[in-house]
């Protein structure tokens, strides 16, 4: 008599491979292999990336169950987040889903935002920021420079002026007859779009403005004429833009009349299912320095990043004035930015740490209110153990930052953490067949993943076990089987994916 057998696909997410009960010198022994890791990759500033799968094999489906068994389709089953032992954990991961299910299926921001600990050569984000371009491409940019994407040259006198009531990041003053253009260092060309643009600030000082297009490295010819005057002394934010047909270009803004603010470009190509990557970062700027700006210039700026994920890190104590800061940057995005999600970072220590409390402090205040405002935020606290631990292996570029090692420490706990590595994989069993004193369960395993065949007699009592080696996936993706020998009585199976 055959012996019945129920098939579900589930996927069981195993975050950062961290054991929440270990202990601290277990935990140790983990960073230490780590860190050896990052050491043996100094020179790859990137993150282990994986491509989609083939879309037939992204979403779960019904198995056909073998002749003589029953299939059985149960709900994606999420383990609970594994941390690290101590306070201030990551916790929220699930409010990014959103987010991860948008990625890849067309142009979508991802803005790093905050003071030097969001820059764009060597801070977390981006690393976060380059792994996602290597994982889906790059779809444009936007505000600051990104890969020498978006470098600047003038004439005529333009002023890089630094922050002050009308934008909170460096901008640029164009006086009359002076000009700015925007280019790409690696492509005489320009940036490949079909959407170019400009973000400027209005107000009674500023006046009229010619923009101008190059094409393929040609010269630059105007398309149109904006009148940056506003009779609102405080300043109001503005965006144009122009959509053309898809190739590669370059923008400039001359004034004709006033001295107009220019707050940054934007580049878009609409086609491309890649990242349109936004810094928005200043060094040493307070939360104060952006929540002084007027609602009426920073909302209808940061309303052009629809579906957007933010990655949030700064240097903030933990005062009610800092309180006060995100719950105003919160209500700005809530009421500008549709569909945004925000990833808060719990900073890592620095050296006033060894006798103090200050990171400690903010990290318990912005987990607080990534909580209330239903965001995730991500423990990078914890796993850089200390300050000392930081020095010591070399990860800290001065008292306060990383270096880009330390942050390429750190990243991946934040990449595997948030699940970013399993976007795309394929998690679905797609044919179980009977075989000689056994079964053969075939699946599609994506690369840079690792696949656990698990079995449980009774899934509501959420006890399974392994079946067979784990399995990383193939390169460039492939077909794996498992053969299982003498599968005993009536059971499930399911997938386990892990980094």
């Amino acid at each position: 008599m055959k012996k019945k057998v129920a098939i579900v696909c589930i996927l069981a997410v195993s975050m950062v491979g961290l054991v929440a009960q270990s202990s601290r010198e277990e935990m140790l022994e983990k960073l230490l292999a780590h860190h050896a890791l990052c050491q043996a990759n100094l020179h790859k500033r990137k993150l282990p990336i994986m491509p989609r799968a083939p879309s037939a094999m992204v979403s779960s489906q019904m198995v056909a169950p073998v002749e003589g068994t029953t299939a059985q389709m149960s709900l994606l089953e999420n383990e609970p987040m594994v941390v690290i032992p101590g306070s201030l954990t990551t916790t929220g991961i699930d409010n990014l889903d959103s987010f991860k299910e948008r990625v890849g299926r067309g142009p979508i921001p991802i803005i790093s935002f905050g003071d030097s600990m969001a820059d764009s050569y060597r801070s977390i984000p981006a690393l976060m920021i380059d792994s996602f371009v290597e994982k889906f491409g790059v779809s444009g940019y936007a505000l600051n420079n990104y890969g020498n994407k978006l470098l600047y040259s003038t004439s005529g006198g333009v002023i890089f002026t630094q922050p002050d009531n009308f934008w909170f990041l460096q901008y640029w003053l164009v006086p009359p007859d002076a000009e700015l253009w925007w280019y790409n260092q690696s492509n005489a060309g320009g940036n490949l779009a079909d959407q170019m643009g400009i973000f400027f600030v209005r107000e009674p000082n500023c006046g009229l403005m010619s923009v101008s297009i190059s094409t393929n490295g040609g010269p630059f010819g105007e398309v149109f004429k904006v009148d940056g005057y506003s009779d609102l002394i405080t300043g109001d934010g503005c965006f144009t833009n122009i959509a053309l047909p898809l190739d590669r270009y370059r923008i400039s803004v001359k004034s004709i009349t006033g001295t107009n603010r220019i707050i940054g470009s934007y580049v878009l190509n609409s086609t491309s299912n890649g990242v349109q990557v936004v810094f928005a970062d200043k060094g040493g700027i307070p939360l104060s320095y952006i929540t002084r700006v007027p609602r009426a210039i920073r909302e209808p700026v940061f309303s052009v990043f629809t579906n957007a994920f933010m990655i949030w890190h700064m240097k903030e104590d933990g005062s009610a004035t800092s309180k006060a800061g995100l719950n105003e940057c919160e209500s700005w995005w809530s009421n500008s930015m549709t569909g945004l999600s925000v990833a808060y970072i719990g900073t890592p220590w620095l050296s006033t740490d060894t006798n103090g409390t200050y990171t400690l402090d903010q990290n318990a205040l912005v987990r607080s209110e990534a909580v209330a405002h239903q965001r995730a935020y991500i423990d990078l606290m914890n796993p850089a153990v200390s300050y000392e631990y930081m020095v010591t292996n070399g990860y800290m570029a001065d008292t306060t930052h990383l270096n880009v090692w330390g942050s390429g420490f750190l990243a991946p706990f934040f990449w595997y953490g948030a699940g970013f590595h399993l976007i795309g994989a394929s998690n679905n069993i797609a044919s179980v067949h009977g075989i000689d004193g056994g079964l053969a369960i075939a699946y599609y395993a994506s690369p840079q993943v690792s696949y656990t065949l698990q079995t449980s007699s009774d899934i509501e009592s959420g006890t399974w076990s392994d079946v067979g080696p784990t399995r990383l996936g193939v390169p460039l993706g492939g077909w794996v089987t498992n053969t299982i020998t003498n599968p005993g009585g009536q059971g499930y199976f399911r997938l386990r994916l892990s980094p």
